[in-house]
């Protein structure tokens, strides 16, 4: 008899917990959600019914779970129907090495998403992401960014206005107004969409993306230099601004190389070069420009066209410029007739440069040349020659001496031949474009 009634009232009370349980919704939610959010440790609580039912509220040193997510805030509203909560006050939220901070989140139990509306921070073992709002999915490890985001990893620093970051893979999809800065470099990039791979070594931008390399120029104030022995050199500073524009940029970095691909309407400025291709690739690592796709390089009024063309510019000085393949140059030394255009065509032809000033011509492999004549500055015929290769030395960046060699075929041309017809006289190889692309100054990233 005694045994019995201890096992009624034992029932009865089993009884009114689960009765309470279910009052305050806890009972409700642990039925209804396989992943309740739950509490570890709170100041004070309190509880009541709200137009979204059951609700409870933790006020000071709040500490809630979920599965392996860890959150700690000042306060938490939580919906107990819904598993939700609404956490206010230095927020931070863990997983797996990965802290979220913001002043007021919006945590979705049932969806695993946190959405931070004020600001965002997170840090996922050294990568680095801000933002004006956010959402974070504890399932899927993805976190999407809005408004001046901003991400920093090992390699790069990544500005724009939208950001999807994958946590698994460490891969960052960039839209909007991106700017990214080399971390360990003197590059900046411009562009509508930027993939950036940094476990792979590898970023993707498209949208026209921009490239900009900026160098220091340091030269000696030679004034100053002059004075006597134990008086302060002094240097003056100045910036050499390499820019490349395309369709699409592609970067890799591998084992100490840094390599761009650009695929697309390339364009390409630096000091007093300019280019025009339909893809390039820039080996940054060894300071050379390979061009292909109908490729055009300009220096002054001298441009040179070819199957290929491969600029090269150790130590940001440019030194040669090599085209190869039904190469040809073309130069407009007399702007008053537009027509009268030397030529130099071959198989490959280089210009090599000493100071920023074409030093000579080389032409290699069936060479041909037509020089326009001048006497006393006025036009005195032309001068066709064909050969094996061809020399010019330049002096002070003006052709002084032509020297043509093996095989040598040639006609001189009076000016009464040439008069009013001096395109019947050009090179079979003759291409000329007036397409010059402008120097590009480097753009302000807009705030969205």
């Amino acid at each position: 008899m005694f045994y019995s009634m201890n096992r009624i009232i034992i029932i009865i009370i089993i009884k009114i917990i689960i009765f309470s349980l279910n009052a305050t919704g806890l009972g409700a939610q642990t039925a209804a959600h396989s992943d309740p959010i739950r509490l570890k440790y709170a100041d004070s609580l309190l509880g009541s019914n709200t137009e979204s039912g059951p609700t409870r509220f933790f006020i000071g040193n709040v500490h809630l779970v979920q599965k392996d997510v860890d959150v700690t805030c000042d306060r938490a509203d939580q919906y107990l129907n819904s598993n939700q909560a609404k956490l206010i006050g230095n927020v931070v939220i863990t997983q797996k090495g990965m802290v979220l901070k913001s002043p007021e989140v919006f945590y979705f139990g049932n969806e695993h998403i946190a959405e931070a509306k004020q600001s965002v921070y997170i840090d996922d073992g050294g990568t680095i992401l801000k933002a004006d709002s956010g959402t974070y999915s504890t399932e899927t490890y993805i976190a999407d960014f809005y408004g001046n985001v901003e991400i920093d990893d090992d390699s790069a620093r990544i500005y724009s206005d939208e950001i999807r970051y994958e946590r698994r893979t460490g891969h960052s999809y960039a839209y909007g107004n991106v700017l990214v800065k080399g971390k360990y470099t003197n590059t900046i990039l411009y562009g509508d969409t930027v993939i950036h791979k940094p476990n792979d070594r590898y970023m993707k931008a498209m949208g026209q993306p921009l490239l900009y390399q900026i160098d220091t120029l340091k030269s000696i104030d030679t004034a100053d230099a002059e004075k006597p022995e134990g008086r302060e050199v002094k240097y003056n500073y100045s910036y050499d601004t390499l820019s490349i524009s395309s369709d699409l940029m592609e970067s890799y970095r591998n084992q100490g190389e840094e390599n761009y691909l650009f695929t697309g309407n390339v364009e390409i400025t630096k000091a007093g070069v300019a280019a025009k291709a339909d893809s390039a690739v820039f080996y940054k690592t060894n300071d050379i420009i390979k061009l292909y796709g109908t490729p055009v390089v300009w220096y002054d009024s001298t441009q040179l066209h070819g199957d290929s063309i491969s600029i090269y510019f150790p130590e940001n000085e440019i030194e040669l410029i090599h085209a190869s393949g039904n190469a040809l140059t073309a130069s407009r030394d007399d702007t008053t007739a537009a027509s009268r255009i030397n030529q130099i065509a071959g198989v490959e032809i280089k210009i090599d440069f000493i100071d920023k000033k074409i030093n000579r011509i080389r032409s290699f492999g069936s060479s041909k040349s037509l020089y326009f004549l001048y006497s006393d500055a006025k036009p005195d015929g032309a001068d066709l020659k064909g050969c094996d290769s061809i020399i010019v030395y330049f002096v002070e960046g003006e052709a002084d001496n032509i020297i043509w060699l093996g095989g040598i075929q040639g006609e001189l041309f009076p000016e009464l031949s040439i008069a009013g017809k001096a395109e019947s006289f050009y090179l079979p190889s003759y291409r000329f474009s007036n397409d010059k692309p402008a120097r590009r100054k480097m753009p302000e990233r807009k705030k969205p």
